[in-house]
């Protein structure tokens, strides 16, 4: 049945577009696929690279002296996008060395990814870890 099919293409021209199109398609859709993953990745990192800064700047302007701003509270708001989709976001570390310039801010997390298939425990070789880690860190002078 196959081979009826492959020769009655074989002979018409159509066949062989029909061939170079069975042939292309898969390395374009995972072509399409890897940019899509690569954009919500990078935006993730963005966005996580953002909440650091702001924590920072936050950080830097005495914020840890003030009772009523939690500069956590504050990351996870600047950082609502990746809660939103469904991951993590949390202060790893505020380094403030005693009376030093600068204020140190360390934020971590994680995104899940959009095609499951990529990664993750049920997949035998996955491409990328599911949910993928995300981490930033941003310095600032002291403003205080």
């Amino acid at each position: 049945m196959i081979r009826k099919i492959f020769r009655r293409l074989r002979k018409r021209d159509q066949g062989v577009s029909f061939i170079e199109f069975a042939v292309v398609l898969p390395i374009l859709l995972a072509l399409v696929i890897g940019i899509i993953e690569f954009g919500w990745i990078y935006t993730g990192y963005i966005v996580i690279n953002g909440a650091a800064r702001e924590g920072a700047r936050l950080a830097a302007r005495g914020a840890e002296m003030d009772e009523e701003i939690n500069i956590d509270d504050w990351v996870e708001n600047h950082a609502e996008f990746i809660k939103r989709a469904g991951g993590t976001v949390s202060i790893e570390s505020i380094s403030d060395k005693g009376q030093s310039e600068e204020i140190t801010v360390k934020v971590g997390g994680s995104i899940p990814l959009l095609f499951k298939f990529l990664g993750g425990d049920g997949i035998p070789f996955p491409l990328l870890a599911d949910p993928f880690p995300l981490k930033a860190e941003a310095s600032m002078r002291r403003e205080y």
